[in-house]
């Protein structure tokens, strides 16, 4: 049992890695590249919290001798996603409002090329 909850610890521990790194290179990233990691990030962060509880599920059954030590890995653990989540939800509408602010520059854009054209005829 505690090779399982080993297992899943470190897991946990991979995938939480993984959605930090995702959330920096948000930070990085324009247009529809940044939406596209975001989601990615989000996908990731759903996967972590399933292998979260998984972990959680798993040290309930283990013995009493090693309850205390995985029971601060779950905490531990639950406070990083907690704040990664809330990394997520700051980020979500940046990107959306830049994305909108992006299509709405490129329409106005648009429309100036347009008249342009109809002058210069």
């Amino acid at each position: 049992m505690t090779d399982v909850a080993v297992a899943y610890d470190d897991e946990v521990g991979g995938l939480i890695d993984e959605v930090e790194g995702l959330l920096m290179r948000v930070r990085s990233q324009r247009g529809a590249q940044r939406e596209f990691t975001l989601k990615t990030a989000g996908g990731v962060l759903r996967d972590c919290k399933k292998r979260w509880h998984q972990l959680k599920v798993e040290v309930r059954g283990l013995p009493d001798s090693d309850k205390p030590r995985f029971d601060k890995k779950v905490k531990l653990h639950s406070d990083k996603l907690d704040e990664l989540n809330v990394m997520l939800q700051k980020l979500k509408p940046e990107v959306a409002g830049a994305a909108t602010f992006s299509e709405s520059a490129k329409s106005q854009d648009d429309g100036k090329q347009e008249v342009r054209n109809i002058h210069a005829r």
